[in-house]
């Protein structure tokens, strides 16, 4: 019996939707069926003689058994008619479910790449508009990314360089408005078309990633400062669950030009790079539940980048200086031997609040019941630590992106 019940269960056993309950019940339905039309023949005709080549056949004793057995076996056998008819319309919905899922996704597919199209139609028009309507080699983004870090005057506090910052990007938005506002309502309603569409979730991650990746470095920092402004509110829902902002160098925005102002590209290029890395592994380490301390050494231990987050509500970023320790090699830490130890806890204690608060629009972290505190330590004569604390008072999870 066990033999036939793991046939029974190789037969109707599906990899990717497990038992299906309803033919197994049909199968046991139509065994017992028959179990019991092979029971009373071998009772009558063999047990109790019923069945007699010498003798006629008893004819109203055979209807009465026939209609004994009919009424039995034929009211399970109609019920296994009953349960495959089910069985079958529910193959008919799955069938008709996947055909209505494969028809969304085609009409889905061709609005996004026609999107896509006008997108990119639309960067190609942007490519020919300049200051004086000539042509010049410069996109009018790179230009006036250019201009924007050109003219900004670091303030006094890290609020004011963001309020300046935002008061420069409303001067270009508003100067050459016949071209930012139909890029950025682009740019708005292809991540509303992801977003509102009735595809899975994971592919509309997967088609968020697709267009993302077709956006410049100067179209990522002018839809971060687009996104700080009223007009571009409505777009935070989009940057944060899809992560548009991802590959932005946050050490590049206008409000580190107290910083950057003093490297030369290379340099800047390679913090820019570092402080990215920072932010891809401090996500990890808020998120995961067994690893809390990241150590990273450059230039043969001269520079030393550690991340610990015991808790979730906490982490630590600590650069480690070790002027006893000499390499010749170019590393993305060149940069910081630019910068005295109070000047990189203040860029440790900036790049912390642009991560945590200010880089998701003040959307998961309570400003309030944040703590930024920073420390500078003298190992000895020639080795510095330098420490910035983030804490939520609250003990609520720090959050910087969505996914």
């Amino acid at each position: 019996m066990s033999k036939l019940w793991e046939q029974i269960k190789s037969t109707c056993y599906d990899e990717e939707s497990g038992l299906k309950k309803r033919i197994v019940l049909s199968i046991i339905l139509i065994i017992v069926g028959l179990g019991i039309i092979v029971w009373f023949l071998l009772r009558l005709f063999v047990f109790e003689r019923h069945w007699n080549v010498n003798h006629n056949v008893n004819l109203p004793d055979a209807g009465q058994i026939g209609d004994f057995i009919g009424g039995l076996s034929g009211t399970l056998f109609t019920l296994v008619g009953i349960i495959l008819l089910f069985e079958t319309l529910a193959l008919q919905r799955t069938e008709l479910s996947e055909s209505r899922r494969v028809f969304v996704k085609q009409q889905f597919d061709n609005t996004f790449f026609e999107l896509i199209r006008l997108y990119h139609s639309l960067i190609q028009e942007i490519d020919e508009v300049t200051e004086d309507g000539n042509k010049k080699k410069k996109n009018l983004f790179d230009y006036a990314v250019e201009e924007m870090q050109k003219n900004f005057v670091p303030q006094r506090t890290f609020a004011q360089n963001r309020n300046l910052a935002k008061h420069l990007y409303t001067d270009f938005y508003i100067k050459h408005l016949n071209v930012t506002s139909p890029y950025f309502k682009m740019i708005y309603r292809i991540y509303q078309h992801i977003d509102k569409s009735e595809i899975s979730e994971k592919e509309k991650l997967d088609y968020a990633k697709i267009f993302r990746s077709q956006l410049a470095d100067s179209e990522l920092f002018l839809i971060r400062y687009n996104a700080m402004t009223e007009n571009g509110s409505k777009s935070v829902q989009y940057l944060n669950k899809y992560n548009i902002l991802k590959h932005l160098s946050n050490f590049q925005l206008l409000e580190f030009k107290d910083w950057w102002k003093k490297l030369d590209a290379k340099e800047k290029n390679g913090l820019g790079y570092l402080f990215l890395e920072l932010k891809e592994t401090l996500v990890h380490v808020l998120r995961s539940h067994e690893l809390n301390l990241v150590e990273r050494k450059f230039k043969s231990g001269r520079f030393t980048v550690k991340l610990t987050s015991i808790y979730k509500y906490q982490f630590e970023i600590s650069f480690i200086k070790d002027l006893s320790k000499k390499s010749s090699k170019p590393a993305v830490t060149d940069g910081l031997e630019k910068f005295s130890s109070k000047e990189i806890e203040d860029l440790l204690q900036g790049i912390s609040k642009e991560l945590i608060v200010i880089s998701n629009f003040n959307s998961y972290n309570n400003r309030k019941n944040l703590i930024f505190s920073g420390e500078i330590t003298e190992l000895d004569s020639l080795k510095t630590e330098v420490t910035v604390t983030v804490t939520n008072v609250d003990e609520d999870d720090l959050i910087i992106i969505e996914r």
